[in-house]
C-alpha cells in the first residue's frame, strides 16, 4: 500500500545505513569517497521513492527482487534438436492494479524512451545483434522468460503463489536512476497485430533459433571482432591476442 512506501521513505536513513554496513563491511560511510558516494546514493533513492509515491499505481504488490529465471527451448541445429537454456536475474517483479505483472530492471545510467524503440524493418538485427539495442533486447528476453515459465508444465510460482498467464498481463520496463522523472520506460514489442501469448513465445523462439543456428553453424568460421569493446569480458581474449 502507499502507506507502506511512505513508512520506508520516513525511515530511509536507517535502511540505507544498514544496507551499507552489510555490503561494505569494514568501511565507514562518513569518510572520504565513501561519504560522497553515500550522499549521492541517498539522494537518488529518496528521489526515486518520492516519484513512486506521487506516480505509482497503487495498490502495488511486490512479488520478488533479484529473481533468477531459467527457461529452456529446443533449437534445431544442423538437423539436431538441442536444448538451449536462457537465464537472467530480474531486479524487481511486481503487480499493479491486481493483474499487471511488471518485470523491471534498474539502471544507474541514463536511459531514455528512444533507447527502447526499434524499426520494425530491422527487427531481427535489433533483437539479436545491434549493440545499441541491448536494453530493448534485455527486456524482450525478460518478458519471454516470464511468459515461457508461466505457460510451462510447472508454471511460475513466486513465494508460494502461482501466477497464471490467463489471469495476468505481463510487461517489462526500466527505471533509470538518472532519468527518474521519465517514469517506468516500457518496452513495447508486438510481432503481429492481436497476437496471443503463444504467438509471442513462438515468434520469439524463431529469432532465438536463428541466433543459435548462426552461432553454431560449422559453415561460419570464428572471426575477431572489429569492435574490441566486446572483447573486454571474453574468456578467450588471450588466445586471439586481444
Amino acid at each position: 500500500e502507499k502507506e507502506d512506501l511512505e513508512t520506508v521513505l520516513k525511515n530511509i536513513q536507517s535502511y540505507l545505513k544498514q544496507a551499507f554496513k552489510e555490503t561494505n563491511q569494514g568501511l565507514r560511510a562518513e569518510e572520504g569517497m565513501n561519504y560522497v558516494l553515500y550522499q549521492v546514493g541517498e539522494t537518488i533513492v529518496k528521489k526515486f521513492l518520492r516519484y513512486q509515491l506521487d506516480n505509482e499505481l497503487f495498490p502495488l504488490e511486490l512479488l520478488d527482487v533479484e529473481k533468477t529465471l531459467k527457461v529452456q527451448f529446443a533449437a534445431n541445429v544442423n538437423n539436431r534438436i538441442l536444448p538451449v537454456n536462457i537465464a537472467g536475474r530480474i531486479d524487481r517483479m511486481d503487480r499493479a492494479n491486481g493483474n499487471q505483472v511488471r518485470v523491471i530492471d534498474y539502471k544507474t545510467g541514463k536511459v531514455e524512451a528512444k533507447d527502447l524503440k526499434i524499426n520494425i524493418e530491422d527487427l531481427a538485427e535489433n533483437l539479436l545483434t545491434d549493440k545499441d539495442k541491448d536494453k530493448f533486447r534485455q527486456l524482450w528476453l525478460y518478458k519471454y522468460m516470464v511468459l515461457k515459465q508461466m505457460t510451462s508444465k510447472n508454471g511460475l510460482t513466486i513465494n508460494g503463489m502461482k501466477l497464471k498467464e490467463t489471469e495476468n498481463e505481463v510487461s517489462s520496463g526500466i527505471y533509470s536512476f538518472r532519468n527518474i522523472e521519465a517514469g517506468l520506460l516500457q518496452q513495447k514489442i508486438e510481432f503481429q497485430e492481436g497476437e496471443t501469448i503463444q504467438d509471442f513465445i513462438f515468434e520469439s523462439e524463431k529469432y532465438l533459433q536463428a541466433f543459435v543456428g548462426d552461432l553454431l553453424s560449422p559453415e561460419k568460421p570464428f572471426e575477431k571482432r572489429k569492435d574490441v569493446e566486446n572483447c573486454v569480458y571474453c574468456d578467450y581474449r588471450r588466445i586471439c591476442g586481444r
